[in-house]
């Protein structure tokens, strides 16, 4: 009988047929062994679920569970609603992880007895994107020390020196832990990441960074990543925003670096805005003024009603 897996791998998976064998392969082929890998088909249309089904064939520690498209955050809701292993720790379908990362990231949480570790990225291209996107999306830290620290400080020293990325995929969680919290992904937004990264932090008792690039992240078109900003985006900041909001009444200690992280997070989500319709613009101007001026800087308003978006 096989002993319960340390280690339990969430991977939704939505049409990504072309890349989803390559993503398996890289948590299969892991120097770590006891783990689980769930795979969670959000209603695919494509034929990714017969691909998922086949490795469930090959490999017992492979399970598929299918549902109606939920979206990203309710799939991982699922796979945590299943998860077995002490740890767990989530990917997407179309990205991969180094031969040695839940080995390393198991032994530096089990030997340091934290909440969760957090690690480094590259990107890696589809073949179709281009140097100057590239160049947009960097998730290495030159200023964070591998030093054990409750979540709050560390949460408070990435965003100081502008190293503080929302993604999960760079996260290896005590499940134990997030259990206690009761944390679960925001459904119905996309940036759900900004919401549950900075609650795990805030709520961290003990956590660390291992300064690896351990996740290799594929920007590819049509992704979440690459497709043109929209009402959908700043809706869901602001919703992000105020869910944190709503966090700080009831733990007001936190309440300083949340407004720290909220006036960088609201702030950028507003100036990348100029880039909408005219009539969107103006939309996102009134919300600004009404409920969000203490996080938006004047010099952002300008943007948002003067700058002009070229299409490049």
């Amino acid at each position: 009988m096989r002993n319960p897996p340390e280690i339990t791998v969430v991977m939704p998976v939505f049409n990504t047929e072309a890349y989803v064998d390559r993503a398996v392969e890289s948590v299969l082929y892991q120097t770590f062994e006891n783990f689980e890998l769930l795979l969670i088909n959000d209603g695919s249309t494509d034929g990714s679920l017969l691909r998922l089904e086949r490795w469930a064939k090959v490999d017992a520690r492979v399970h598929v569970f299918s549902q109606a498209n939920q979206g990203l955050s309710g799939a991982r809701n699922t796979g945590i609603a299943h998860a077995k292993g002490e740890f767990i720790y989530f990917m997407d379908s179309d990205d991969l992880i180094k031969e040695d990362t839940l080995h390393a990231c198991y032994g530096y949480c089990k030997s340091n007895r934290l909440d969760f570790v957090f690690f480094d990225a590259e990107v890696i291209e589809d073949g179709a994107q281009n140097s100057v996107l590239l160049e947009k999306f960097d998730y290495k830290r030159a200023h964070t020390e591998s030093m054990i620290l409750s979540g709050i400080e560390m949460f408070a020293n990435l965003l100081k020196h502008r190293e503080f990325f929302s993604s999960v995929c760079l996260l290896f969680i005590n499940r134990e832990f997030l259990n206690k919290i009761g944390l679960l992904f925001e459904n119905d937004i996309v940036h759900e990441d900004e919401l549950f990264t900075s609650i795990l932090f805030l709520e961290a008792r003990k956590t660390s960074y291992i300064p690896t690039s351990f996740f290799l992240r594929r920007l590819r078109a049509g992704s979440i990543m690459t497709v043109p900003y929209s009402m959908k985006n700043i809706n869901s900041y602001f919703v992000v925003g105020t869910k944190l909001l709503a966090y700080t009444k009831i733990n007001q200690k936190q309440r300083d670096v949340v407004d720290f992280y909220l006036k960088e997070m609201i702030n950028a989500a507003v100036w990348k805005a100029y880039t909408m319709p005219w009539k969107n613009r103006i939309y996102i101007l009134i919300l600004s003024l009404r409920s969000w001026r203490k996080y938006v800087r004047i010099k952002t308003l300008f943007v948002l009603l003067f700058k002009k978006y070229t299409g490049s």
